[in-house]
């Protein structure tokens, strides 16, 4: 468990679910800077915050097992992340039944009924898909399907590699409705989207091999510098907004 000043008054719970290769683990190095910094100027000073590894194979899950990570923003509030493994899983390519997948499936459920209260699930999606991907396709219709219909209020969607979109969720967003929709009709549970509930947040994971390259003495050109600054000022942003 990677802890940072972990006393406070207030946790908030978020489990975090995504298929392998949408950057989650990449996203929850980012979005530990933006909840302990206020700046990037800031978090490059302090040589920046990488709680789980953003390097791996193409295609392999960077978490083999579900994880909690503790962050504090501002002075009373606690974030408390609980990663879980990537899917679908590489194991489970060419088999046909998703052994390792749903074997995943089965550890979130159980791990949710472990916490008194999970504040969100939060479910990340690359900003620039055209089509939801057979990952996605099974998180939502498995995991979502086997939900408290109560839970879905709860539901969060991250939006990661969102500079390619200038930061805006409307390629991926019809997709992921028509898709809800298929969900909704047969299990009878309703996922509300922008504008009707604001639970869509765009990020850019980009500031992570910045901080990186600074840290280890790599210095950035100036076109590198104002990027990170735009992607750190958008997705910062994001973070506030979806605390």
């Amino acid at each position: 468990m990677f802890v940072i000043e972990a006393d406070s008054e207030q946790r908030i719970n978020l489990l975090l679910i995504g298929g392998t290769g949408v950057g989650k683990s990449t996203w929850l190095n980012a979005f530990a800077n933006y909840c302990s910094f206020e700046t990037l100027h800031e978090a490059k000073e302090c040589g920046g915050l990488f709680p789980v590894s953003y390097t791996c194979e193409v295609g392999e899950s960077d978490t083999q097992t579900p994880s909690e990570y503790i962050f504090k923003y501002e002075q009373n509030t606690e974030i408390n992340i609980i990663d879980t493994p990537g899917l679908l899983d590489t194991n489970d390519v060419g088999t046909g039944d998703h052994k390792k997948t749903k074997e995943h499936v089965s550890n979130i459920l159980r791990l949710l009924s472990a916490y008194n209260k999970i504040h969100a699930i939060c479910i990340l999606v690359k900003a620039n898909e055209t089509r939801i991907s057979d990952s996605n396709q099974y998180i939502l219709t498995k995991i979502l399907g086997r939900l408290d219909k109560r839970a879905c209020n709860n539901i969060i969607f991250i939006f990661t590699y969102a500079e390619i979109t200038n930061f805006k969720a409307q390629k991926t967003q019809p997709v992921l409705e028509k898709l809800l929709t298929n969900i909704f009709t047969e299990n009878e549970v309703q996922i509300p989207l922008p504008p009707e509930k604001e639970n869509i947040f765009c990020f850019d994971n980009g500031i992570v091999p910045y901080l990186a390259e600074c840290k280890n003495k790599i210095p950035p050109d100036q076109d590198e510098e104002e990027t990170a600054m735009r992607k750190w000022r958008k997705s910062r942003e994001s973070a506030v907004n979806m605390i």
